[in-house]
């Protein structure tokens, strides 16, 4: 990893994360053993704009089930989420920071979601995916940490 990336990752990374949003969903109710992907909304867009943000990109866009979306730094997977449980379609999404990859792997699992969509730790600027892989690709709030 690069000196950049490397420094992004480590801004962004934080202890204990999947314990600090399982007692958050819990202190507003939700059960963190039985969890909706709505239940999620309140942590789940982690970027500018939030929901409304990816919903107004997404309704631009023609996607459906045979769609193979890639979800450039995909943060705690909020929109690989809302990707597949809107349109069916399969979603990767690819992260910088190793413990939002984690925590979007076991958030996605929580929510029965975990067939649907795949998070990889890697850099937008070397995706770990082979060539032809996707039909579209997404990114939000990302490329304000890419040098060029």
């Amino acid at each position: 990893m690069e000196k950049t990336e490397t420094l992004v990752a480590a801004h962004y990374t934080t202890e204990d994360l999947l314990g600090r949003i399982a007692r958050a969903l819990t202190e507003v109710g939700a059960d963190p053993a039985n969890l909706r992907p709505d239940d999620l909304k309140p942590v789940d867009e982690f970027h500018t704009g939030g929901l409304e943000a990816t919903k107004a990109l997404l309704d631009q866009l023609q996607i459906d089930a045979e769609t193979r979306v890639l979800d450039i730094g995909s943060g705690l997977g909020g929109t690989a989420r809302f990707v597949t449980e809107t349109y069916g379609a399969g979603v990767v999404g690819v992260d910088l920071t190793p413990v939002f990859v984690e925590t979007a792997l076991e958030l996605s699992r929580m929510v029965g979601l975990e067939d649907q969509v795949t998070y990889l730790t890697g850099s937008a600027t070397a995706l770990p995916l082979e060539p032809d892989s996707v039909d579209l690709a997404l990114m939000f709030h990302v490329g304000m940490n890419i040098a060029d």
